[in-house]
């Protein structure tokens, strides 16, 4: 299932939208898993119409505003010349263009590429069914994706995700991946949320793979009122090896005052010495980080 993740977030995010992931990383790192936050602007577009924000990890920026119409901008990458997102009642789209100039011959003739113009395009819309996503790059060939959510009572769990990206590159197979997630959020104690999914992967990338069950488990606590611990764990198990990478861990802290908002992750040290860290004795050792401002 973390290959279908990867792909997902690749194709979906890269070069069309910056949003604040560092939450959503600490807490296993799959966005569509937390529809209440702005991260899920890339996978479902029309969700730019639940905020108006701005938001920065350092390098890059994306802020969206508006009241009946929502328009968004972000800066993207140094070749990118447009990054544009526009949502309205329950629609929302994101668009990108991406232009990498040509390159020149050396004096022997190699080396010369042509320049490419880039397209991410992205549409979403909220239906009666449920939330659904659908987005086209044509980066390196024909690349297209889409995703679903719903709200479903099944067993444990309370909504179903399903995506699909298909790769058609220039050269060489297509690659398909298709994922299939359940999952519930937690009401475990005052001020803290947990999340439990279960899910099901397959690609056709290299000999093929078949994933289950894939599982994330998260927590996200308040511990003051001004401060959040998070913690993700996840584990996939590859039915086609029969083997597994075993559970991967991810940890983040959040910071509130007022409508400001700052995520970042952290290493599990904070757990052993967490007085000294919290109160600025010691360092967090993060290494990214998101601030957002909300109005």
């Amino acid at each position: 299932m973390r290959i279908v993740k990867n792909i997902i977030m690749l194709l979906m995010l890269v070069g069309v939208v910056l949003a604040s992931q560092e939450r959503v990383d600490a807490l296993g790192g799959n966005a569509a898993f937390w529809s209440d936050d702005e991260a899920n602007i890339g996978i479902f577009p029309q969700k730019i119409n639940n905020f108006n924000l701005a938001v920065t990890d350092g390098s890059d920026f994306y802020v969206s505003w508006g009241d009946d119409m929502k328009f968004g901008f972000s800066g993207g990458s140094a070749t990118d010349f447009l990054n544009l997102s526009w949502g309205m009642n329950n629609m929302g789209l994101n668009f990108g263009l991406n232009m990498i100039p040509a390159v020149e011959a050396d004096t022997a003739g190699l080396g010369a590429e042509d320049a490419v113009n880039v397209i991410n395009a992205s549409f979403g819309m909220d239906m009666d069914f449920g939330d659904v996503g659908v987005h086209f790059n044509n980066e390196d060939g024909t690349n297209i994706g889409a995703a679903f959510r719903r709200s479903q009572d099944l067993w444990l769990f309370s909504n179903a995700l399903v995506t699909f990206v298909m790769e058609s590159p220039e050269v060489g197979d297509a690659v398909m991946s298709l994922g299939a997630d359940l999952y519930t959020h937690l009401d475990i104690a005052e001020n803290t949320t947990g999340l439990f999914a279960l899910g099901f992967g397959y690609t056709n990338s290299g000999d093929g793979d078949i994933t289950f069950p894939a599982m994330t488990f998260a927590v996200e606590s308040a511990w003051t009122d001004w401060a959040t611990v998070r913690a993700g764990f996840t584990k996939d198990w590859s039915l086609t090896n029969t083997v597994s990478d075993g559970v991967m861990p991810s940890f983040g802290l959040g910071f509130n005052k007022g409508s400001f908002v700052l995520d970042m992750n952290v290493g599990t040290d904070l757990f052993t010495n967490p007085v000294q860290k919290v109160t600025g004795f010691s360092s967090l050792g993060a290494t990214s980080f998101n601030l957002t401002y909300k109005w």
